[in-house]
């Protein structure tokens, strides 16, 4: 029992501990920090979120551009969606602000009830001719993740949860810029698909442009689909001959051309989006259910399907589907018990993107 209570202990104390601060960037490039996407469906302190997120860049020594330039900026050229860009606006944000690169943030989830639960998602954005993702990461925080022993560490202020996220997310950030490299996920293979297509098409010699379009949302969880693009579209990043497209763009190019893919995406949407836009591959996919629970107890629940269309022969190069509870071969005291949807999304989707090349 002693031995229990010890372990305990010691589970809490180390896995709660200080939040992580972000190294000096020396020789920062200028960023524009975009107002904060809510795609969480609920209203939240936005305005709150994005000041947290320039305030740790500007203490790591990051170059920030003030956010009266970037409102002055939105308003003359009627941009109505933060969330991305297409590569017009990519360039217009280097000719008239001198930005350099561009953070989008997104608030996926928000809920300030006992214990309270964010998500955030964020990625770093070239400006120029043609925008490249330099970075991307995300975050899903419980606070009851890691309780610790008679909940000494269970986090009950919702505004301290949200700094914490804050915090560990533009820290990911600043050691990306400071040369550290990205820390990549791990692909477990207890989260890899249930069922798995692939049919060889793809070189590993070989670099794949790819346009991750948004899922098809069959869930009761609104923007789940749009959410689900952006988990692919980080996991695609961190494949060495994958060069995942902007979603801002593959978003512009879907409303410039009228394509509504209402029952997923079909032959004659693929084709149509290849002819618009120099990509090599399309994913596109089904979200059948992205579910956070509210309060204590309960395990969160994902799942989805997810193909890959090349595009010389228009065939399926790849295809999977999984669905699984945050709470899966837990056994003992809820430890390993995945307690948010992003977080429990963001491995099931580095699991069916590591099959890629199997």
């Amino acid at each position: 029992m002693a031995g229990c209570c010890l372990l305990l202990c010691l589970t809490g104390c180390s896995t709660n501990g200080p939040a992580t601060v972000g190294p000096t960037v020396l020789d920062s490039p200028v960023i524009a920090v975009m107002p904060v996407d809510n795609l969480s469906g609920i209203p939240a302190p936005l305005i709150g979120i994005r000041n947290e997120i320039v305030f740790h860049l500007e203490k790591s020594a990051v170059s920030v551009l003030p956010g009266e330039q970037i409102e002055d900026f939105i308003v003359r050229h009627r941009i109505r969606y933060t969330g991305g860009m297409d590569n017009e606006t990519a360039r217009l944000l280097k000719e008239e602000i001198g930005a350099d690169a561009v953070l989008f943030t997104a608030l996926e989830y928000y809920n300030v009830q006992l214990p309270p639960k964010i998500a955030l998602s964020a990625r770093l954005v070239t400006t120029g001719d043609r925008p490249q993702i330099l970075w991307m990461d995300g975050i899903g925080a419980a606070g009851d993740d890691a309780p610790g022993f008679l909940e000494l560490s269970l986090v009950d202020d919702p505004d301290i949860l949200l700094r914490q996220a804050v915090v560990r997310l533009t820290a990911s950030l600043t050691s990306h810029l400071s040369g550290q490299g990205p820390a990549i996920a791990e692909a477990r293979r207890s989260f890899e698909p249930q069922t798995v297509f692939n049919n060889r098409l793809l070189l590993p010699s070989r670099t794949y442009s790819v346009a991750v379009l948004p899922f098809l949302n069959l869930s009761s969880r609104r923007h789940a689909g749009q959410i689900m693009m952006v988990h692919f579209t980080a996991a695609l990043k961190g494949v060495a001959n994958m060069q995942p497209v902007e979603p801002g763009e593959v978003r512009q190019t879907l409303l410039k051309f009228r394509i509504v893919m209402q029952d997923g995406v079909s032959l004659a949407d693929a084709t149509a989006l290849f002819s618009r836009m120099d990509v090599d591959l399309i994913l596109s996919g089904r979200v059948f259910d992205y579910e956070d629970y509210q309060g204590a107890g309960g395990p969160a629940k994902v799942c989805f399907s997810a193909s890959l269309i090349e595009h010389q022969t228009r065939e399926p190069a790849w295809a999977s589907s999984s669905c699984r509870a945050g709470d899966g071969g837990v056994f003992v005291f809820d430890w390993g018990t995945i307690r948010t949807a992003h977080a429990l999304a963001a491995a099931m989707v580095n699991g069916a993107v590591a099959t890629l090349d199997r």
